[in-house]
């Protein structure tokens, strides 16, 4: 039975890490911290040459102010090809979406020219700017150009698409989409190869053919992850003042034979731009990488096939599940260094498997759940479990108050005793060496046992607690910080509970057994009370001259014994503290205790049982 509950137990938190897993919680820290990782460990990667970025930035917009602003700034190329009107159009440029696109059709002609295979213009030409016409004849000067689409998402989920105007797709090698499934502020891990039905893999057949000689496959999957080279900037990137400006001239190859140019955004820090996502190249990191990266990094993808691949959803619930559930065996099954060992191996080798998995295969596993959250709920609950069992073990071995004190903590080492107020109770049973000798050993045993579990029970009822069990014998105490003030009142009516339980008889019986016989000893007065024994091996104990008479009267009890069944004697100082009236109580005058010097006046408690 219990193999059932502890497996039924590591099925649940299997389930439970698939639920953290499947929810937008478990996505997002793939996303932010698995993926993360696995670039971390994998490191950096020469990219493919066959494609490189003309970044526009700010810096190169506010080189183009300075060129017509300042006469001292000659460009062979701008000098030739840029009409007065774009001249005036700079002069006010604020940001690269301010670039006039004679500018671009300049760049262009400049590209052509160095034998650029294809230029990829990762810019929005759907509305009309005043300059269109140049950068139209441009496009079909060169015969090589692809212009990207957009897709915008209304806030209805509806999904808008916006082309480039007709006199720009018309001379254009053909038009692409590159959307990046993520949401702004995301982390980009992904790009679109099919849309509506479409195939948006980034590039029209023409291209695919140039570059792979082979036909456009036609199947895809709706989304694909991006496999990223390193952080932003990877891919080759040239500013575009450096295609004009002759002092920038060496950052860009003479010879461009065999590439694909994209063209676009590379300023994370442009306000007026809203193409950047952040990428996950480190953990704890938010590297902002342009679109039109992504977009060039996304064609080195396809082109060379080092596709970032995952698992399907149900391989990768089913890694989740079954990881999870190693680890909730674990915690049933295993103890200490064993435990720590098993949990260990699971996610060191697992974690290994997901690293060669994604730096040699491309696969991307999921790590986060899997392997740190499991692991740390594991580690958790396998301390929660231990706590429980010391606490329950610690609750057994010392009385409640002071268990409670050793597990909040308090009470790290032996401390000095404190002294206080208490009633000390010596309760033991008459005839036990008679009662051994009838029973055997097993027999015997249990019927103490079950005495040490009825005393110990009515005594907490009562508000004590039992300091010590002594071979038949047990010491309580009920004391002011625990009891309360009414301490000695509270101990008095504990003993007469449980001289009636064991007058009863049926609970604490079995078969021919004798009857129990108590006899108590009950003192009240100043007792030293703290964690007695060696320095690093101690108990809890009560002591005094408090405790001693207490033990005195249980003893003289030998002698007052009466035809009562049960003895139960107890001193001036407790008849006091209870509020019991002399006439309540059977006085047995003033008796001298061995061992001390003055005597004590003692008191037979009546008890009154049904016969």
């Amino acid at each position: 039975m219990r193999s059932i509950v502890r497996g039924l137990v590591a099925v649940l938190f299997a389930a439970l890490m698939l639920a953290i897993f499947v929810s937008p919680v478990g996505r997002m820290l793939e996303r932010e911290y698995g993926l993360p990782l696995l670039y971390s460990v994998r490191g950096d990667l020469p990219p493919p040459p066959e494609a490189m970025v003309i970044g526009l930035d700010n810096a190169s917009v506010g080189w183009l102010n300075a060129y017509v602003i300042m006469s001292n700034r000659t460009s062979p190329r701008l000098d030739t090809c840029l009409p007065d009107r774009a001249r005036e159009d700079l002069m006010g440029a604020a940001n690269i979406n301010h670039i006039p696109r004679s500018v671009h059709a300049c760049l262009l002609d400049e590209l052509t020219a160095r034998g650029a295979e294809v230029v990829a213009f990762d810019i929005n030409f759907n509305k009309e700017r005043p300059d269109d016409a140049l950068l139209a004849a441009a496009l079909g000067r060169a015969g090589n150009v692809l212009l990207f689409e957009r897709f915008d998402q209304s806030p209805d989920g509806m999904i808008q698409r916006r082309q480039p105007r007709p006199m720009f797709r018309d001379g254009a090698l053909g038009t692409m989409a590159f959307h990046v499934d993520s949401a702004r502020g995301e982390i980009a891990t992904s790009y679109a190869t099919r849309y509506g039905g479409t195939d948006l893999r980034g590039m029209p057949e023409k291209v695919w053919q140039v570059f792979t000689g082979q036909d456009l496959p036609t199947a895809s999957v709706d989304s694909q992850p991006i496999w990223l080279y390193g952080p932003p900037g990877t891919i080759p990137t040239v500013p575009l003042a450096a295609m004009f400006d002759p002092a920038l001239a060496d950052m860009l190859p003479q010879d461009l034979s065999g590439m694909v140019v994209f063209v676009g955004s590379s300023d994370p820090d442009d306000p007026g731009i809203d193409d950047h996502f952040p990428v996950p190249t480190s953990p704890g990191e938010r590297q902002l990488i342009g679109g039109v990266e992504l977009a060039a990094t996304a064609f080195l993808n396809l082109l060379h096939g080092t596709l970032l691949d995952r698992l399907d959803p149900q391989s990768e619930w089913a890694i989740v599940f079954f990881v999870a559930l190693a680890g909730g065996v674990v915690v049933l099954t295993q103890t200490r260094w064993r435990l720590m060992g098993s949990i260990a191996v699971i996610s060191i080798g697992y974690l290994a498997i997901a690293i060669v998995a994604f730096s040699e295969f491309r696969i991307w596993l999921p790590v986060t759940v899997p392997v740190f959250l499991t692991a740390a709920l594991v580690c958790l609950a396998a301390v929660s479990v231990r706590y429980f069992f010391v606490r329950a073990l610690v609750g057994r071995l010392a009385p409640q108050p002071v268990a409670d004190m050793l597990l909040q903590g308090t009470v790290a080492d032996r401390k000095a005793a404190k002294s206080e107020v208490a009633t000390i109770i010596f309760t033991d049973l008459v005839g036990s060496t008679a009662l051994a000798e009838q029973m055997d050993e097993v027999a015997y045993t249990a019927a103490i046992n079950r005495y040490y579990d009825a005393a110990t029970e009515v005594i907490e009822q009562h508000g004590g607690m039992v300091v010590e069990f002594m071979g038949d014998g047990i010491v309580s105490m009920f004391s002011e910080s625990v009891t309360g003030p009414d301490h000695a009142a509270k101990g008095c009516a504990a003993v007469k509970a449980l001289v009636e339980r064991m007058t009863g008889g049926d609970a604490e019986r079995e078969g021919d057994a004798p009857e129990f016989r108590l006899r108590v000893g009950i003192n009240t007065g100043i007792t030293a009370t703290g964690h007695i024994g060696a320095r690093h091996r101690f108990s809890f104990k009560a002591l005094g001259d408090v405790v001693n008479v207490a033990a005195r009267l249980e003893q003289m009890g030998k002698d007052a014994e009466h035809a009562e069944k049960h003895t139960v004697l107890l001193s001036e100082t407790t008849r006091a503290a209870a509020g019991l009236e002399p006439a309540q109580l059977e006085p047995l005058g003033s008796v001298s205790v061995r061992g001390r010097a003055e005597s004590v006046a003692v008191f037979r408690l009546p008890i009154a049982v049904a016969g």
